[in-house]
């Protein structure tokens, strides 16, 4: 049966789109990628602005149990934004229970058990809906401490949740855990807003675009300031032109080998 003139040319056009969508995709799976992660959010509803005006995807590490985590949780998944639980995990600070009483409710403490994690774990995902993976708040004597890490990616591995580092210490052992249980792994790359000026922050975010360049990805990681985001919504879309591509962090993660 002969084609018709017309339908051969709509043929044309069908395999010449989607040739070109598929050169298109091939190009971005090439650029660098960098994900940037906002940390402590919950505690005000200041995000709910940046969740609507940042540019996506953008990952919102929520702290659980506060007034506003459910609602951000909420905001950042209905604004296709990455949700992740921001969970607390004991420092090395507190020497005194004067100081320990400053820690976030429910924080996972290096002597805690199974059940007592998986119960602090449980509290955390119902309070962060949507929740892919976890990063550590604080943590340097927990992250530290190989038993209570791994009852915690193992609890997080049933939950087929990931780990993202935020190596608040070098002697974290959150990527060893994680390849002994086979849990995904990300880690922080950089630390966006040490400092608050805009300077500072703009310098970081292309010290992360730069890692991204020579390592292919990077993970940036800010907090839930006013500053950050007025910073991240001018820097982000000069980035993207240059050819940085923004993902999600959970895109980011791998089983370590």
């Amino acid at each position: 049966m002969r084609m018709s003139y017309r339908r051969f040319i709509a043929v044309l056009v069908v395999l010449a789109v989607a040739g070109g969508w598929g050169v298109h995709q091939a190009l971005e799976s090439r650029k660098p990628r960098v994900a940037i992660v906002i940390d402590d959010v919950g505690y005000t509803d200041r995000s709910v602005a940046a969740v609507r005006h940042l540019p996506r995807p953008v990952t919102f590490s929520i702290l659980p149990n506060l007034p506003h985590s459910t609602a951000m949780a909420q905001a950042a998944q209905q604004r296709g934004h990455e949700v992740i639980i921001h969970l607390p995990m004991e420092p090395h600070e507190p020497v005194s229970k004067e100081a320990a009483l400053h820690l976030e409710q429910y924080t996972v403490l290096a002597a805690m058990h199974a059940t007592e994690v998986e119960e602090i774990l449980a509290r955390a995902t119902a309070s962060v809906p949507y929740a892919k993976g976890l990063s550590n708040h604080m943590g340097s004597k927990a992250t530290e401490n190989r038993r209570v890490m791994r009852e915690l990616l193992r609890a997080l591995k049933a939950r087929r949740m990931f780990f993202l580092d935020s190596v608040v210490t070098t002697r974290s052992m959150g990527e060893r855990v994680a390849k002994e249980v086979g849990l995904p792994f990300a880690r922080r790359s950089v630390f966006l807003d040490n400092e608050e000026r805009p300077d500072y922050i703009a310098h970081q975010l292309r010290l992360v675009a730069a890692e991204a360049r020579v390592r292919g990805s990077a993970i940036g990681i800010g907090h839930d300031r006013t500053l950050t985001y007025q910073t991240l919504q001018q820097v982000m879309p000069e980035l993207r032109k240059e050819g940085i591509r923004f993902v999600r962090v959970s895109q980011l993660t791998k089983q370590v080998p």
